[in-house]
């Protein structure tokens, strides 16, 4: 499975949040790990939302595109999608 745009932001987001705890020593932990439970959090909610709503899940992961159907090939679908 490929990751989504979320996902992938996601993750860059605890990474920073896990650098910046790992660097900087100074206020509380706790702030940082209600911080990291909430960015782990908002992709499940998303995931579980888009599997809730058809609109949702069309507008997080996108539409998709029938590329072959009944073992023909959708030469105007290929041609939306920029595949040869």
């Amino acid at each position: 499975k490929q990751l989504t745009y979320i996902e992938y932001i996601v993750g860059i987001t605890i990474g920073s949040i896990a650098a910046f705890m790992a660097t900087e020593m100074d206020g509380p932990a706790y702030h940082s790990l209600i911080a990291m439970g909430i960015f782990a959090l908002f992709p499940v909610v998303m995931e579980w939302l888009s599997l809730k709503s058809k609109k949702l899940r069309d507008f997080f992961e996108g539409k998709s595109t029938v590329l072959i159907k009944e073992g023909k090939i959708l030469e105007d679908n290929l041609k939306k999608e920029r595949l040869t």
